[in-house]
């Protein structure tokens, strides 16, 4: 069935790209678009940086400072506790390449980097704030409320997994092989733009689907911009603000894109984990549970602001 629906797909792909390229090309410029003005400068920096204090043992000096916090919730170690705070602060799929590279590095048991992927996939909070509140919606009074039904959903999917779980610090300062300044930086740099170019590659490819979508006439538009959304979220969720329903409602419909992260993000993460084995639908189960908490958040939360 698998291999039926790809050479279905296959075939419907190479039919567009011969007889209607505009469609095609529109997506590829849209995707460069975003690669280069959203994707680059929001997960490069981070990706660097973060290859760089681990490979100088660094990390865990960082998650020492969150330690008596994230570990109370969510009981990782001072190397899991770096995992969990970069992962918030820079979104997909950064979390995900982070927990990989402590657990390759010896830093991180399995077990420990198996339970945090559950939860530090999910958009950054300048995505949440400036594209979605600010951009689309123009609501700046709905910012506390977006990043509270973005990211209380993931603390509460961590606690729920957790199940009493206390991870341990691991001492790795005789297992680290020093290396010079300049190897490190060179290395953090290779690494980081090919995550980069991958990543940038996966948006490129659904964003070139997803535009290809929107200009299917027979399909109803509320049916493409689901299928868009749950494709690709930053065009996804941009369809999503143009859609005539209330603000509100558009709201609950873009914040439950960002915390599925679409097929695009589960390929980019699925990218950054290629070294690394890990149940796929853990991943999805987890993001259901956390879309579940979401929906259940906006109800209270309108229920006692209207």
């Amino acid at each position: 069935m698998k291999n039926l629906l790809l050479r279905i797909f296959l075939c419907l792909t190479l039919v567009v790209l011969l007889f209607f390229p505009s469609y095609c090309a529109d997506g590829v410029l849209l995707g460069i678009k975003l690669f280069i003005n959203s994707l680059l400068p929001a997960i490069l920096p981070f990706i660097i940086f973060s290859n760089f204090m681990i490979q100088l043992d660094y990390s865990w000096q960082i998650g020492r400072l969150f330690y008596p916090i994230t570990h109370t919730l969510f009981g990782v170690s001072y190397y899991g506790s770096y995992a969990v705070i970069m992962g918030f602060l820079c979104g997909y799929p950064v979390g995900a390449k982070i927990t990989s590279d402590l657990y390759l590095n010896g830093s991180i048991t399995k077990a420990e980097s198996d339970y945090i992927l559950k939860f530090v996939n999910h958009a950054s909070p300048s995505f949440i704030q400036g594209y979605v509140v600010l951009s689309l919606l123009n609501t700046p009074e709905y910012r506390f409320i977006a990043i509270i039904l973005t990211y209380l959903p993931e603390v509460i999917t961590g606690i729920i997994f957790r199940r009493h779980k206390s991870f341990k610090n691991i001492d790795t300062s005789a297992s680290k092989i020093k290396y010079p300044i300049n190897k490190i930086l060179d290395d953090s740099l290779s690494n980081a733009i090919l995550t980069v170019v991958k990543i940038g590659g996966y948006l490129i490819i659904f964003t070139t689907i997803a535009g290809i979508i929107m200009k299917i006439t027979f399909i109803p538009d509320i049916f493409k911009v689901i299928m868009v959304a749950l494709l690709e979220i930053t065009s996804g969720t941009y369809y999503l603000s143009l859609l005539n329903i209330s603000l509100s409602l558009r709201l609950l419909c873009i914040v439950a894109a960002c915390v599925l992260g679409g097929v695009s993000t589960f390929f980019q993460i699925n990218s950054v984990l290629s070294k690394f084995e890990y149940k796929k639908r853990d991943y999805i189960y987890s993001k259901c549970v956390s879309l579940i908490i979401m929906i259940i958040l906006y109800v209270i939360l309108f229920t006692i602001f209207n």
